[in-house]
């Protein structure tokens, strides 16, 4: 009964007065969402449920906002050219998780529909995060231990967890970050990749050195040795503050992505806060054309 009545109100947003609306005010935005992984839809359920998108509601998601938008690169957040009248949508992942390049790519490519990757490197080569391993509650308080406390750095969550008894739970191999060689083949062109920390650790929590390191080594490494790679920076776990962007400014980055504040301005006031929508995995297409165009 919850999840009809549920499907009901979105159907009332969307084909209404609201819906119309909102599809009036994204035209002159540009919406740039966050996904993190897609895998098979047997696979749905393991680590952190809400970051892992079944592969059919990925495409569902897709095919829906084709009908009514256009999908455009990360570098129409800075171009204050308008666009052809329609929403215009940028599709982003952050930590370069197999199961983005296995299934999550194809889809893409299918369409014809343009992404950015950000990848932290010091994770490359089939290395899971803590998140996935340990599953800790979002709000709770090991969860915001792990964050504030601990920087979200994962080699000190893993030996607090170990402290407190904890053993990793095994994650299908679509789970693991992918490898360098993996990303070489699928850069460039529509695929570009970014920069998401050297070892995903919360920015806002680290000394202005440690922040410089976490911001100038992963650009570097990718510039080195990889194609397609922008000058932008995901903020890892969405956090940062007025010292970090004007630290990722100073670094030579041309924008920062947040995982929070909706629209995107066009260009925005400050690029190196520029906002996304995090796009869980439980959300159906209705859900998302509410938060997006506000029209299927």
């Amino acid at each position: 009964m919850r999840s009809v009545l549920k499907r009901a109100l979105e159907a009332g947003f969307i084909y209404g007065g609201p819906g119309r609306l909102v599809s009036y005010v994204r035209r002159h935005q540009v919406i740039v969402l966050a996904y993190h992984n897609v895998v098979a839809d047997d696979e749905a359920g393991f680590g952190d449920a809400s970051l892992h998108l079944p592969v059919s509601r990925f495409r569902a998601h897709l095919e829906m906002l084709a009908r009514g938008c256009d999908f455009v690169p990360l570098r129409a957040v800075l171009d204050s050219r308008g666009g052809s009248g329609r929403v215009r949508i940028v599709v982003t992942f952050d930590d370069a998780y197999e199961g983005t390049i296995t299934h999550g790519l194809p889809e893409l490519a299918r369409l014809g529909i343009p992404a950015t990757i950000f990848v932290s490197p010091g994770f490359l080569g089939g290395k899971t995060f803590w998140w996935d391993d340990f599953r800790f509650v979002v709000g709770s308080p090991e969860r915001r231990h792990a964050l504030m406390n601990l920087a979200g750095d994962d080699d000190r969550v893993r030996e607090w967890a170990r402290a407190q008894g904890l053993s990793p739970i095994p994650t299908p191999p679509s789970f693991r970050v992918t490898s360098e060689a993996r990303l070489r083949a699928v850069a460039g062109g529509a695929i570009t990749l970014g920069a998401h920390g050297w070892r995903h650790r919360n920015f806002a929590s680290l000394s202005d050195a440690d922040l410089r390191e976490e911001l100038e080594r992963p650009r570097q490494w990718l510039e080195e040795r990889l194609p397609g790679v922008i000058p932008w920076v995901a903020y890892p776990y969405g956090l940062s503050d007025e010292r970090v962007q004007s630290a990722a400014a100073a670094a030579g980055y041309q924008g920062g992505l947040l995982t929070v504040g909706g629209g995107a301005t066009v260009p925005p006031a400050n690029p190196c806060r520029t906002p996304r929508f995090t796009v869980p995995a439980g959300l159906s297409k209705n859900g998302l054309a509410i938060r997006t165009s506000g029209r299927p």
